[in-house]
Parts: structure tokens; C-alpha cells; sequence
């Protein structure tokens, strides 16, 4: 439900958002409120999901985590693990696409303007989609049994 919601929301920025510019105070606050809202919600559902471990919308503490498990890493009297090994993976997967979304985001912006928030909530539906259709296929060929 959180991703549908933020869909929507991003969608309403997409159509609503080209007023921005030549629009009123109110509309500039309400677009930017909300997409620092969708970026709440994401954060608190990635949040969520992964224990903690993954914070979507900012880095200052995933990259503190990943300094610490980095200088872990190579201490010479720390055991190293596996788990060790995935956290600090997790961690700079999500730092590179971060940063990469960061850098293709204001690159679509600069070039197509708010049409970028259709694009997002695009690969958002292709993401829920992906996530959820097996869930339908499986109950579709249960119930023809």
C-alpha cells in the first residue's frame, strides 16, 4: 500500500507539478512537501523491511556503518564474516545506486523537466508488478485446480 501511495503522489506531482513555476507559493510548497513526503515514506518503509539496516533518502549514517564495518574488515585481530562481508555489500549498492540516481535524476530533470516524476512512478509500477505477480499466477492456477 505505501508504494501505491507514493505513485499516486508522485503522479499528482507529475500533473500538478508543471504549475510550479509560474504558480503560486502555495503550489511550489505543496510539490516540494509532496516529494519530501514520498521520500519519508519510502525511507520508513525500506526501513522497515530490511531491520534497520537500510535508510533510502539519506547516507550520513550508512556511510558511518559502512567506515566502522570497513575498519573492521581490515583489523587485523577482527574475525571477519560472511555477514560482515554482505553488510558492508549491501551498504555500497546502496551508496552507488544512490548516488547514481541522484546523478540520472537531475540529469532527466535538466533535460525533460517535472515529466521525470511520470518516469518514476513508471518504475515503480514495474517494481510492484514484478513483486506481485507471481503471488496472482500462483492464486490463478490454485484455483483451476
Amino acid at each position: 500500500m505505501p508504494i501505491v501511495l507514493e505513485i499516486v503522489i508522485l503522479l499528482g506531482v507529475a500533473v500538478y507539478g508543471n504549475d510550479v513555476y509560474s504558480g503560486s507559493e502555495f503550489q511550489r510548497e505543496a510539490t516540494t512537501g509532496a516529494v519530501l513526503f514520498c521520500m519519508g515514506l519510502q525511507n520508513g518503509l525500506v526501513s522497515r523491511i530490511s531491520g534497520g539496516l537500510i535508510k533510502t533518502s539519506h547516507l550520513t549514517g550508512m556511510v558511518t556503518d559502512l567506515a566502522s564495518e570497513l575498519s573492521e574488515l581490515v583489523h587485523p585481530h577482527a574475525e571477519t564474516t560472511r555477514a560482515l562481508k554482505e553488510k558492508i555489500y549491501i551498504r555500497l549498492t546502496v551508496i552507488g545506486f544512490f548516488i547514481l540516481g541522484g546523478i540520472l535524476g537531475g540529469l532527466l530533470f535538466s533535460m525533460i523537466g517535472m515529466v521525470t516524476f511520470f518516469i518514476i512512478p513508471l518504475v515503480l509500477i514495474t517494481i510492484l508488478l514484478y513483486d506481485v505477480y507471481p503471488v496472482i499466477l500462483h492464486r490463478m492456477l490454485k484455483s483451476f485446480k
